[in-house]
């Protein structure tokens, strides 16, 4: 008498499930990857946002922001001084520009912050270099280009100061205006 195999063996079973626990951790560690890349573009975009406006507000009121460093609070804000801001010392810099209508109010709040690779959770920096200023941003899964542009860029037109700010912070890049 023949019996017809109508079913899986227990070892075919365990071989499509790996494959399924394979293929599901591929696909986890892709999105990861995207949402990673998503908030960099996120963070690099809002810190050329940041310069621009940096030179807006320059360009309307002939003052631009400190040139020789600065303090940095909780969110990385860089501080213009007294003279600048009409205020107090220091004033972040990012309440200028929102009270100057430069920026919306609460701007960095929102965006996301690298606890990755900044214990600080500093997102952005702003330091001045020579007549130019940078404006540095953290990242979490940065590219070859984006530490070739750092590296080739931002440290030779910054001197020491882009280097400083990289080994003490962690700023993967940046944007230098003037």
């Amino acid at each position: 008498m023949q019996f017809k195999n109508y079913g899986f063996t227990i070892i075919e079973l365990l071989i499509v499930i790996v494959v399924i626990g394979v293929l599901a951790t591929l696909t986890i560690l892709s999105y990861n990857g995207v949402q990673q890349r998503t908030r960099d573009t996120i963070v690099k975009n809002a810190a050329k946002q940041i310069g621009v406006e940096l030179l807006r507000f320059s360009s309307d009121t002939g003052k631009t922001p400190l040139q020789t460093g600065g303090g940095y609070n909780g969110n990385g804000q860089g501080w213009f001084s007294s003279q600048i801001s009409g205020g107090s010392y220091p004033n972040p810099t990012e309440t200028i520009l929102a009270n100057g209508g430069y920026l919306p109010s609460g701007f960095t709040a929102g965006l996301p912050k690298n606890t990755k690779y900044n214990s600080s959770a500093y997102t952005f920096m702003l330091y001045g270099c020579g007549s130019k200023y940078v404006v540095y941003y953290s990242l979490e899964a940065p590219t070859s280009s984006d530490i070739a542009d750092y590296n080739n860029n931002v440290i030779p037109n910054c001197g020491g100061t882009a280097t400083t700010v990289q080994s003490s912070y962690n700023m993967q890049g940046g944007y230098i205006f003037n």
